[in-house]
């Protein structure tokens, strides 16, 4: 505990005398240690020690530590460790070296990455340097803080640098194209942002270049769905849907193997068999074993959300009411159906251009049941899911067919596919 609040020897040797002193803890000589009185005693030492000084000394202590594993081992301090040094950092005496430290791992672990950025142009330390190795980083967590930052920076009215507030917003659009979908969202919303809140005339010009590179770069693997009104349910009422994007296809068992790669999420139960990945030959089938809570935790990190299910049908049968994707008539050869007699999962898009919805949607019939935002009934925890699978015939396939699905199992026909709203700005002509 002494270690912890930064003691000297002396100061230790003072705080014992005092609560002997007071009989709040006495010596047991046969264990050679001191007995507390009361743990009212530990509540009595804080008081008694000068916290400002403990905060500071711990953090100091900690950060030397993590600078020397640094040096030795290239390990940048976590989450855990930022907390302490962010603690004391209105009266932490830094050198260069330990802010670039600091700053490093800020990028890496996206924790008051605003504070730290600010601080480390404000020492001169070249954040541009700093912002390109984490661009170039392997870990997509850390291309997406950096993305997250870039908006932050690009609007700083104390940025002077003209060149880094350029390359700013040229790094955020190379990001739209990233691999990974949780650093492509981050560009997006960093877009976004400079392109609405950039309100004076010095950043009018930024803003609207910003809302175009939104606009001429739809996100990857996404199609958008106009606004209006369309015929929805078995009944063909006419419903009115604001736009919206939908993935084109399923998620993957390759794009959620990357949710799983970086954020630890568990993979689903059925690739225990291969080592804890999907078998090499799946990985364009959509992902199942997955119950909504999963697809939750997967639109979330991807900045996506699920589709209503208004959404999701309107994707599927357009505006004219058809009942399959591609017509009013039933064709096993048109999605991945029993009557196909496949008896599993096939490649998302297998079916495409003559499967398609009149959206060019993928595998709206067939292959997997997907999960949708909507609950099945007012007040209830079961979700609607759309779409039909590979288990059942063609009548559940209906553009129409609501199905319950019931949040927490996991079953081998259900996947899922991620929706994303339309920003009011970006749906404007």
């Amino acid at each position: 505990m002494a270690h912890e609040l930064g003691l000297s020897e002396d100061k230790v040797e003072e705080v014992l005398a005092y609560l002997r002193d007071r009989r709040l803890i006495r010596w047991l000589e046969q264990e050679e240690a001191f007995e507390l009185a009361h743990e009212y005693m530990l509540g009595k030492v804080w008081e008694w020690v000068c916290e400002e000084d403990a905060v500071l000394n711990r953090a100091s202590d900690l950060l030397r530590r993590e600078l020397s594993n640094y040096q030795k081992l290239g390990l940048l301090m976590d989450h855990d460790g930022l907390e302490v040094v962010n603690e004391a950092r209105e009266v932490l005496s830094l050198s260069t070296e330990e802010l670039a430290f600091i700053f490093r791992s800020t990028l890496a672990a996206g924790y008051e990455m605003e504070y730290w950025l600010e601080k480390a142009r404000e020492s001169d330390l070249g954040v541009e340097g700093f912002l390109r190795d984490q661009l170039e980083s392997a870990v997509p967590n850390s291309r997406a803080n950096v993305a997250k930052v870039l908006g932050e920076l690009v609007l700083s009215p104390a940025l002077e640098e003209a060149i880094l507030r350029r390359n700013s917003e040229v790094w955020l659009k190379v990001l739209l194209k990233d691999d990974y979908p949780n650093v492509r969202s981050a560009a997006r919303k960093s877009l976004l942002k400079i392109g609405t809140e950039a309100r004076s005339e010095t950043f009018a010009q930024r803003s609207g270049q910003a809302l175009t590179a939104l606009r001429n770069n739809p996100p990857l693997g996404m199609i958008l769905i106009p606004a209006g009104d369309f015929l929805m349910g078995d009944e063909k009422q006419s419903v009115h849907v604001d736009a919206f994007y939908i993935d084109k296809v399923p998620v993957t068992n390759a794009e959620y193997a990357k949710f799983v790669e970086a954020t630890g999420h568990p993979p689903p139960p059925n690739w225990e068999e291969t080592g804890g990945t999907y078998p090499p030959d799946r990985a364009n089938h959509p992902v199942v074993f997955v119950n909504w809570f999963d697809a939750q935790d997967y639109v979330a990190w991807a900045g996506k959300r699920l589709l209503t299910e208004a959404e999701w049908e309107k994707a599927a049968r357009g505006t004219d009411g058809r009942i399959y994707p591609w017509g009013d008539w039933f064709d096993k050869v048109m999605c991945n159906a029993s009557e196909a007699g496949i008896g599993g999962t096939t490649p998302v898009g297998k079916y495409s251009p003559f499967g398609d919805s009149p959206y060019k949607v993928c595998d709206m019939a067939g292959n997997v049941w997907e999960w949708t935002a909507t609950d099945w009934a007012p007040g209830s925890s079961s979700k609607v899911q759309r779409g039909g699978s590979f288990v059942n015939r063609g009548s559940y396939a209906r553009c129409a067919y609501r199905y319950l699905g019931v949040p927490e199992p996991r079953n081998p026909n259900v996947g899922f596919r991620c929706g994303m709203s339309v920003p009011a700005v970006l749906s404007k002509s």
